[in-house]
């Protein structure tokens, strides 16, 4: 069991965009054929994301 809270609304980070960032290669999230509701996202995976996230808000 894992504790989640709501921290804050992020805009849209698009599939593609998360394919198109380097950093995020080995997510399961971007592998083809891999369509989980649920997977695992490293601290880093999550950092990256949040980058892109603000860079959209900008």
């Amino acid at each position: 069991m894992v504790d989640i809270e709501y921290r804050q609304h992020l805009p849209l980070v698009s599939l593609a965009r998360m394919k198109a960032n380097p950093a995020l290669v080995d997510m399961p999230l971007v592998k083809k054929g891999s369509r989980l509701s649920i997977m695992p996202v490293t601290d880093e995976q999550w950092q990256d994301i949040l980058a892109m996230a603000e860079k959209r808000r900008g």
